[in-house]
């Protein structure tokens, strides 16, 4: 998939129309992806409204975009630029109009960016107002939490964020349930901290090691929430500069655990 992020009202829509040349010339199948979430500034101004939608339907009617007949979604379309003015279900009409494919809603708003509580009303609104598919996003921690938002808004599925930083067992539990089937056990203390040096050596080979290292500091805070010792290696985390320090503090830190549970005879639950 392809993603980015607004700076500026112009600057997004040429930034689009780079991105729209670029799938058209090296991508096959792909699902092209219009960020309009959290920290876009003023994108669904009623200005910039028809803007959006004209770029919209020159894609989907492009017979040699590789997005034709596909899925164009717009991400997170917010529920207003400010509180008063709530337009998600007029974005998403205008966007369903011009050819999108289906439409993810997180429900808040940009004044009140991951603050508060989201609103899925927001969500169920955008579900009863369009005809194509519509995917909740906003304040999915839990299984029960997705269940409760595909009862509450009607909507055709799920997407999740920082529900699953530390925790992408999440998915497989949310899809067990779905199915019908029982939960899946917690991850164990070893199976939580070989996925957190896995998700560290896949991003540095995504990004590179500088980068890499940086942002494993806060998505480690994620993986050892809850655990014993959390709080003073968290901090150790911070100071690592490097792939091997990180490493090294990784498996300084298992066998820390593993002592406190051998000491209090229990063992870690999972976050699910």
């Amino acid at each position: 998939p392809l993603s980015f992020y607004q700076v500026n009202r112009d600057q997004m829509m040429k930034l689009y129309s780079k991105v729209l040349e670029y799938a058209n010339l090296q991508c096959g199948e792909t699902v092209l992806d219009l960020y309009c979430g959290v920290g876009t500034i003023g994108l669904f101004c009623a200005a910039e409204m028809n803007r959006l939608a004209s770029h919209t339907d020159a894609t989907s009617q492009n017979p040699s975009s590789p997005s034709s007949g596909r899925v164009i979604g717009i991400e997170s379309v917010k529920g207003a630029v400010v509180d008063a003015n709530r337009n998600a279900v007029e974005v998403a009409r205008a966007v369903e109009a011009a050819g999108v494919s289906a439409v993810a809603v997180h429900g808040r708003t940009r004044q009140q960016f991951y603050e508060g509580k989201a609103d899925w009303s927001i969500i169920a609104d955008v579900k009863q107002a369009v005809k194509v598919p519509v995917f909740g996003n906003g304040d999915i921690f839990t299984v029960a939490d997705g269940l409760r938002m595909l009862e509450q808004t009607g909507c055709d599925g799920l997407m999740i964020g920082r529900g699953a930083d530390g925790n992408p067992w999440l998915f497989t539990a949310l899809a067990a349930a779905l199915r019908g089937e029982p939960l899946p056990q917690p991850p164990s203390l070893k199976e939580r901290l070989a996925q957190a040096a896995e998700h560290l050596e896949m991003l540095s080979a995504y990004k590179n090691e500088v980068v890499a290292v940086k942002e494993m500091r806060r998505h480690i805070s994620a993986y050892l929430k809850g655990m014993p010792h959390a709080a003073e290696f968290r901090g150790r985390f911070h100071k690592v500069d490097t792939q091997e320090q990180f490493s090294e503090l990784l498996a300084e830190y298992s066998e820390c655990a593993h002592r406190y549970y051998e000491t209090e005879k229990h063992f870690a639950s999972g976050i699910v």
